[in-house]
């Protein structure tokens, strides 16, 4: 349906913007499911260490806090890192916010965003 859609459109700034909203959602679709994943794997890590009752408390105490120590230490890319644009996209999608029913909103009150395509002069 979304490349019967996309293929049927006239106006570049509206497939664009189609383009951008559908990226924007897997992206962010795979963003969640890498971060749920990474959260699984270190509960079961961490789990594990503190169910080690072979190993003194102070051991793993030490492996705990090794592990905290290199999440800490993780810092975010920098913001001037080429990937602002595909940030942006992916802020709107969790955001649920359309740039392509926010160009079509803003055509239909005259805001005149883009070209109007045929169907819309009508």
């Amino acid at each position: 349906m979304l490349q019967v859609m996309h293929d049927a459109m006239q106006d570049d700034s509206e497939r664009r913007a189609l383009e951008e909203d559908i990226t924007g959602k897997i992206l962010w679709t795979c963003w969640r499911g890498i971060a749920l994943e990474i959260q699984h794997v270190v509960e079961n890590v961490t789990d594990r260490i503190q169910m080690m009752d072979d190993v003194a408390l102070e051991t793993r105490a030490h492996c705990l806090w090794d592990i905290g120590q290199v999440f800490k230490q993780t810092l975010p890319e920098p913001p001037d890192d080429g990937r602002a644009h595909l940030r942006r996209i992916m802020a709107d999608a969790k955001a649920d916010t359309s740039k392509y029913q926010l160009i079509r909103s803003a055509r239909r009150a005259g805001g005149g965003v883009g070209r109007e395509t045929s169907e819309e002069s009508r």
